[in-house]
């Protein structure tokens, strides 16, 4: 047994001191590199149980969003590991009084990228460093301080990646920096040109990823969002195509068209069959089936009675829109928004339960068209009093969120 004495404990503190700086080195590489493993398995597994919760419950269903918010967590918490471990396992090289220095990984997509070249360019795309990447994909180099640069990645002789903006480093500076290849990277094709608009750009994979995540992947290369449809899809709110496809070479500033599943499939077919019916009989099939109604469009048609002549999923995926057809006078046109009126939670809400009743409300308040739900809707609170007979302290809230409901839903074609 170590007797601790006064002399045992000073020759302890004096063998910290002396190795401590290694010593806290080693140490927390070693903690880094164990965690960076585990890090790496609970962002993966995040990941695929949100692809698991989308599917069974929906990408706008609040465990969606629950483990959505999870797994940002987690794959941040996982860049500062890894960031971390780069930073004190990665090669270094010391700047001179001139010079800044960078240092870090280069992958693509995911794979350590080994024996690429790493080049230093001005703004003309003159070569000013060179150096290559180890097995393990990192690199280090000295760089010209206080000068624009930008960076250039090659493979067998094959340009992979440049920075479209120079960057300048100040004297003495230290840095990391990794690039990470894939979906979300610039792959270009250096040309004599200077101008980033003549680039010629490789198309990024962008199938798999939400509309809003492939919109800024394609942002971030100099192309552009192109046409957005959907279709049914075992996927539904991801990407499941995509034109041009990933890899084609195309000038920058082009439009990538994306199909996007559709978020309820099980809509898409149970409003197949309203096309034909009256207005009254398909929001009843609608209630049934536990389809909202987001949207009317009123067009002339033959018939005096509201029938929907077309019936489609709304742009957000949760509800329908109808095209409706009726005869171009005013008295139809009204029949249009007491069954809108009784279709909404807000007309539901102040006892409005058939169209017939919800027509009569209407006539009570001597709301004969289209025009006259629009002029109500804006009315002050005296106005709307004397017109539903309601009490001079009396509570207009109920009304008016009702006119708001059918203005907001119904539009003339």
């Amino acid at each position: 047994m170590i007797k601790l004495d006064k002399e045992t404990i000073q020759g302890l503190a004096d063998g910290v001191s002396e190795g401590g700086p290694r010593l806290y080195e080693g140490a927390g590489i070693a903690g880094t590199g164990l965690l960076l493993p585990l890090a790496r398995l609970r962002t993966r597994t995040a990941r695929r149980e949100l692809a698991r919760t989308r599917q069974r419950e929906g990408s706008k269903s609040d465990a969606a969003k629950e483990q959505g918010a999870l797994l940002s967590g987690l794959a941040s918490r996982e860049r500062d590991v890894a960031a971390q471990y780069a930073q004190r396992a990665g090669p270094q090289t010391t700047p001179s009084e001139r010079e800044a220095a960078l240092s870090g990984r280069i992958t693509c997509d995911g794979t350590p990228l080994f024996d690429a070249e790493v080049l230093v360019l001005d703004a003309k795309l003159a070569q000013l460093r060179r150096t290559c990447t180890g097995r393990d994909g990192r690199y280090s180099l000295a760089l010209p301080a206080d000068q624009g640069v930008l960076f250039e990645l090659r493979q067998d002789g094959k340009a992979k990646y440049r920075d479209q903006t120079p960057e300048a480093y100040p004297a003495g500076y230290r840095g990391q920096r990794d690039f990470e290849i894939g979906k979300a990277d610039a792959v270009c094709d250096p040309s004599s040109s200077n101008d980033p608009s003549e680039w010629k750009l490789y198309v990024p994979d962008v199938v798999g990823l939400t509309r809003d995540s492939a919109a800024k992947s394609l942002s971030a290369l100099g192309l552009k969002l192109g046409k957005v449809s959907e279709k049914p899809s075992a996927h539904p709110g991801l990407v499941v195509d995509q034109k041009p496809k990933a890899g084609e070479q195309v000038q920058a500033g082009i439009g990538v068209d994306l199909v996007v599943g559709s978020v309820n499939d099980k809509a898409t077919e149970a409003i197949g069959d309203l096309k034909g019916q009256t207005l009254n009989h398909a929001l009843k099939l609608m209630v049934e089936r536990a389809i909202p109604l987001q949207s009317v469009t009123v067009s002339t048609g033959t018939s005096r009675t509201p029938v929907v002549q077309e019936a489609r999923l709304a742009g957000s995926g949760n509800g329908a829109h109808l095209d409706v057809g009726v005869a171009g006078d005013k008295a139809a046109e009204i029949e249009v928004a007491a069954a809108v009126l009784v279709a909404s939670p807000e007309g539901q809400s102040i006892g409005l339960d058939s169209a017939t009743q919800a027509g009569r409300w209407l006539a009570d308040a001597k709301i004969g068209s289209l025009n006259d739900l629009v002029e109500a809707a804006g009315e002050d609170d005296a106005t709307l009093r004397k017109r539903f007979a309601i009490a001079a302290k009396g509570d207009v809230t109920g009304p008016r969120q009702a006119l708001l409901a059918a203005t907001s839903r119904i539009t003339r074609a």
